[in-house]
């Protein structure tokens, strides 16, 4: 369950899962950049640096065109991505 801006839990030994809402990405990220867990783990504050997954959900408005990987989507966030011109990769862990 997400609190505020993101939560972490763990769901395996190696697996720690961050959630980050779109506004979040928004307001830390600039129109045109490519956003992965890397780069979330530098600009937002909150982030959780030893996450190893990436959820991204809906909250709020995306006014930015950002292209985004993370290991999984909301189908709302998705879709507020894609409608701004952005990209939705999903990450592929091996």
């Amino acid at each position: 369950i997400a609190t505020g801006d993101w939560s972490s839990d763990v769901c395996s030994s190696d697996l720690r899962t961050a959630i980050v809402n779109i506004d979040t990405l928004s307001d830390y990220f600039e129109d045109g950049e490519y956003v992965d867990i890397d780069a979330m783990k530098a600009r937002i504050p909150f982030f959780d640096r030893r996450a190893t997954y990436v959820k991204v959900l809906a909250r709020g408005f995306l006014t930015k065109t950002l292209e985004v990987e993370a290991d999984v989507y909301s189908m709302e966030a998705a879709k507020m991505i894609l409608l701004l011109g952005g990209k939705v990769i999903v990450t592929i862990k091996e």
